[in-house]
């Protein structure tokens, strides 16, 4: 029995899309994963199994193989592998035809198991969901919190899940969701206004160079200088 679906790690800044894929054959029970750290296997295999059992399934009493690929990009990069266990535990649950495989062969999975089956927030979903668009993914499921950050990239496919089982009733057809909305940027109470700022010629050549160039800024000096005053400047010299 062989089974495919897809995820993506953060590799930096930039999500990178991986394929995983399953295979379940005859042999003495075994649960392996390649293709990632051994740590990370090791720690993967045992949130999968605890969310499993959790949420009222378990291994088959077969020998389970995943592959995770391409990582090559990836090895040497501070990589977390978390974001795998979502789309590992759905090829197992398809190969055991548990859950229908068409639809996990065109959708993007991300998501870190509690030992409960929960789906925990990942860092970067926007970079993660950003991927899916340019892989031309019809949805992308991750954890509920991420939602909104993820639908940031303008994907009209992203949706949000709370844990294990209500991904499988929602593959299954027992369960409809929403796609979610994009997150509604925070506006400062107040706003410095860059032309308001007398004196600070220094502080404020530095601002408008970081501005124009998009370069990082670093103030320094003591209390009361007006580092604060200039950072809260900084988005009246950048675009609405």
């Amino acid at each position: 029995m062989f089974q495919t679906t897809y995820s993506a790690l953060l590799s930096g800044l930039t999500g990178t899309l991986v394929e995983v894929e399953c295979f379940i054959g005859n042999g003495l029970p075994y649960f392996n994963i390649v293709g990632i750290p051994s740590g990370a296997a090791a720690a993967a295999r045992e949130r999968i199994r605890s969310a499993l059992k959790n949420t009222g399934y378990s291994l088959p009493p077969s020998r389970i193989t995943i592959n995770v690929r391409p990582v090559d990009p990836l090895i040497g990069s501070s990589v977390s592998y978390a974001p795998l266990d979502l789309p590992i535990a759905l090829t197992i649950l398809a190969c055991q035809k548990l859950i229908p495989s068409s639809p996990i062969e065109h959708s993007l999975f991300l998501g870190e198991f509690s030992l409960s089956g929960t789906l925990k927030p990942l860092p970067g979903a926007l970079s993660l969901s950003n991927c899916a668009c340019r892989s031309q993914f019809s949805s992308v499921y991750l954890p509920l919190e991420n939602a909104a950050e993820a639908a940031l990239s303008g994907h009209t496919g992203i949706y949000g899940l709370n844990d294990l089982a209500q991904i499988i009733e929602l593959l299954r057809g027992h369960l409809t969701l929403s796609a979610s909305q994009p997150a509604k940027p925070e506006h400062p109470e107040s706003v410095s206004f860059f032309d308001t700022i007398h004196g600070q010629d220094i502080g404020k050549r530095a601002l408008m160079i970081a501005a124009a160039g998009m370069h990082n800024l670093l103030l320094i000096g003591p209390p009361g200088c007006g580092k604060t005053l200039l950072s809260k400047s900084l988005p009246s010299l950048l675009p609405p």
